[in-house]
């Protein structure tokens, strides 16, 4: 009975990380090189849910006007989000709604400040941790319990007042905040084709990932490595905020 169990659970962690990594080669995607149009406001709501739209008016509530909204898609994945900024405070929030027919579809909430050295704070509240490996000019922080804007925006301030206090923040460029994300995202895909995760050839403007890329990526998705990560990135992240 026991050697059968064996037999079971070892066919399973042979699906699980032999296979399930070829599948997501063979299929995951991203566009060779990210470009966010912008699109109108009142598109994006339409497309979006009622979680959506309430977060959208918290943060105007918090001192956060509306800049600009775009989508892209990947395969059967959509992305919309609206991008909202305080000057004074030299933040900006992306509210951000995923939606996949095969996944429940996940709405959340990134503060991002941009800093002279061209590095990057974010602080969100997604309910994952990004798969791919971090880029060395951005530092993280997840906080999925933190849901209304209000809490998640002193957070962020108390990080950067702390963690970050020696460092010069500074605005997007006015009028071209799409395109300066978009070219923080061409960035990191930079980093990771550099690495060995995203192959350098495209095809049809959309660019795959490596071997070695398929299986980290969707290796840090499953059990136990994902449980682990998240524990550990959340420890993290509860340190430096208990320190702030």
């Amino acid at each position: 009975m026991l050697e059968t169990l064996l037999y079971i659970v070892g066919i399973g962690f042979v699906g699980m990380y032999g296979l399930a990594p070829l599948l997501v080669y063979s299929q995951n995607r991203q566009p060779e090189r990210f470009r966010l149009d912008p699109i109108p406001k009142e598109s994006v709501l339409e497309e979006t849910g009622a979680r959506f739209h309430a977060l959208a008016q918290q943060i105007e509530a918090n001192g956060f006007g509306y800049i600009a909204a775009s989508a892209f898609s990947m395969q059967q994945t959509t992305t919309h989000f609206m991008l909202f900024g305080n000057e004074e405070k030299k933040l900006y929030i992306m509210l951000t709604q995923i939606s996949n027919p095969n996944v429940p579809t996940e709405v959340f909430t990134e503060i991002t400040q941009l800093f002279d050295d061209d590095t990057v704070i974010d602080v969100l509240n997604a309910s994952m941790d990004p798969a791919y490996p971090p880029s060395p000019r951005k530092v993280m922080f997840r906080f999925p319990e933190i849901q209304e804007v209000s809490e998640l925006v002193a957070v962020t301030e108390k990080i950067i007042a702390s963690y970050l206090s020696s460092k010069r923040a500074v605005t997007f460029p006015k009028g071209r905040e799409l395109e300066t994300i978009a070219r923080l995202l061409n960035e990191e895909q930079d980093e990771l084709i550099a690495k060995g995760y995203l192959k350098n050839e495209a095809r049809d403007g959309m660019r795959g990932l490596t071997v070695k890329g398929a299986y980290i990526f969707t290796w840090k998705l499953l059990w136990p490595i994902k449980q682990i990560r998240q524990s550990r990135n959340r420890a993290f992240a509860q340190k430096i905020l208990a320190e702030a």
